[in-house]
């Protein structure tokens, strides 16, 4: 959709009034081409394997943030020394 020819393809068939607006039925009607299934296929597996991996990081990292967020306060106040941090996040984590 966002081909030059594809775009000029619907901007040509804009209704103009006080708004311009685009007939639904002028997408419907809209060609557009699409590569060959096993393209398709060769491209989104590692695509899809990557967004996986990095969803699986993202939620791996939420717990060490609010761990980050809970001890950082206190680290910068002095209150809490890193030898006392590291206890508390083994005690935390066994």
């Amino acid at each position: 959709m966002r081909h030059q020819a594809f775009q000029e393809e619907l901007h040509s068939n804009i209704v103009h009034a006080v708004q311009a607006n685009l007939i639904l039925g002028m997408i419907s009607r809209a060609k557009a081409v699409f590569p060959p299934l096993e393209s398709l296929d060769k491209i989104s597996k590692p695509i899809e394997d990557i967004m996986r991996k990095a969803s699986t990081n993202r939620r791996e990292s939420l717990p060490l943030a609010d761990l980050r967020d809970a001890l950082l306060p206190n680290l910068a106040s002095g209150e809490l020394r890193v030898k006392d941090a590291d206890d508390s996040v083994q005690e935390a984590t066994a």
